[in-house]
């Protein structure tokens, strides 16, 4: 809080995006809200839900010990969104409008153009190991500090469709983040789960409000918090930063950055 403070941000805002760090019980939570919000339906008893710490589309997901991981996902060579989405639990979530940002691939084609990046003739390509792929824009490989960013914009967005669950459960319980409690919230969700009633799905779809964060506001939140992860942690994303570089090499052998100095 007192780096935020050194940045003139608002601790509010700050508060609420480390308080979305603090949830745990996420399977529990996206059931509910598959089922609530989501295109799972409220009496389909015969969901086969995929197992979430092997869920691909989950990008970022509970371990046993309590804490979580991050699923960091390189631009060059991606996995096709659809194979992915399509056997993830957020497949349920595709309808929510504010929800759709979290689907954007890294890969996937900017609405600018860069006459630098942009490689002339919409019908010239280049090729991949996996094939052909349409040369719109080619961009740099993400450097350890990018993956990062981007990955964890997108666990807050993830983060915060779980967290619209925290409104009617706080209420049950009793509860806030300032004393939460994850084994009792899980004898809650387990309950409700069990117990869905039309009445309460009703109830909990009125409250739901999906958290719009101001991008330049999350983006600097986030730098923040990079400045604060362990040695450890850091050291991860390099050694993935080494891995995006090398992908990008095989996949645009003839690419050579040339940054835009202006005219």
């Amino acid at each position: 809080m007192l780096l935020s403070e050194t940045k003139h941000l608002d601790s509010k805002d700050v508060k609420t995006v480390l308080n979305l760090f603090k949830q745990r019980n996420f399977d529990l939570k996206l059931r509910i809200l598959s089922k609530v919000v989501g295109t799972a339906g409220l009496n389909n008893d015969l969901l086969d839900y995929p197992d979430h710490s092997r869920d691909d589309g989950l990008i970022v997901t509970e371990i046993e010990d309590g804490g979580f991981t991050l699923l960091v996902k390189t631009y060059a060579g991606s996995d096709s969104k659809s194979s992915i989405i399509n056997h993830s639990i957020t497949s349920y979530f595709k309808n929510i409008k504010d929800f759709a940002i979290y689907f954007r691939q890294p890969n996937e084609p900017t609405t600018y153009k860069s006459k630098n990046n942009m490689i002339n003739g919409a019908k010239r390509k280049k090729t991949c190991s996996a094939g052909f792929i349409s040369s719109k824009l080619v961009k740099r490989p993400l450097n350890s500090f990018l993956l990062y960013r981007t990955t964890m914009v997108k666990a807050v967005v993830l983060l915060s469709l779980m967290d619209t669950l925290s409104t009617y459960a706080f209420g049950e319980m009793d509860m806030d983040y300032s004393d939460y409690d994850p084994t009792k919230e899980k004898m809650f969700l387990e309950t409700l789960l069990d117990e869905l009633t039309p009445e309460i799905a009703a109830e909990i779809d009125d409250q739901f409000q999906l958290k719009k964060f101001n991008h330049h506001l999350l983006i600097q939140i986030v730098s923040l918090l990079w400045t604060t992860e362990t040695p450890d942690v850091k050291n991860s994303f390099f050694d993935i930063a080494k891995a995006e570089k090398e992908i990008h090499k095989n996949c645009f052998p003839e690419y050579k950055y040339r940054p835009n100095r202006g005219t």
